[in-house]
């Protein structure tokens, strides 16, 4: 049975709509990693490691387990070995705050390739790295750059990596976090794409 690691944020998580203080997350089997799960049937074991505010690169100071190169190692160690690696971040560096331009975020996920590659080899497999590109969002209510949102999937699209564009969500009352329709949805599109992407034997 084939491992395959889905690395990202809240989102990935599980997190229902934002409410000030707390952090509740929608039931395990409505989450797009369960539902994948469900969708491959025994084909795949899904490793679901999702965060709230995790962000693509270290630079988050204030809150630094935020930072996803921070945690990465440990969890692709952890989880290991790996047949194939989904990187669902992107989201959370395009807040205003931050500042991030699309290039430094597309370096910092482009990081995980490398890392990927240089931490599996003595676990016998090195799996595939495949970017979920940032879903869209309410630039207002989430105050983030669509702007950069649009830059940040047009380098990945050109950097020759793998990568699955999502569908456009509805999202939740926050702008931000997926309803139960569109976690299915998620699901249902990486399970499309991982099909084709094994048809076409990239992965």
């Amino acid at each position: 049975m084939k491992r395959l690691l889905c690395y990202g944020d809240s989102n990935t998580w599980g997190q229902a709509q934002h409410q000030v203080g707390m952090s509740k997350r929608i039931a395990s089997d409505r989450q797009w990693p369960q539902i994948l799960q469900h969708l491959l049937f025994n084909e795949c074991l899904i490793i679901q490691e999702g965060l709230g505010g995790r962000v693509a690169g270290d630079f988050d100071t204030e809150k630094s387990y935020y930072n996803g190169k921070t945690s990465y190692e440990v969890v692709l160690r952890s989880a290991a070995p790996v047949d194939l690696v989904i990187i669902a971040l992107g989201t959370n560096d395009l807040k205003v705050r931050y500042e991030r331009t699309a290039l430094q975020i597309a370096d910092d996920l482009e990081w995980y390739v490398t890392q990927t590659q240089h931490v599996s080899p003595k676990f016998g497999v090195v799996p595939k790295v495949i970017f979920l590109l940032p879903p869209n969002f309410d630039p207002q209510r989430f105050s983030a750059s669509e702007e950069n949102r649009q830059q940040l999937m047009k380098i990945i699209k050109k950097s020759g990596q793998l990568y699955i564009e999502p569908p456009h969500l509805e999202l939740t009352g926050d702008g931000v976090h997926f309803t139960e329709n569109d976690h299915a949805l998620i699901a249902k599109t990486i399970n499309t794409a991982i099909k084709q992407l094994e048809e076409s034997n990239e992965i």
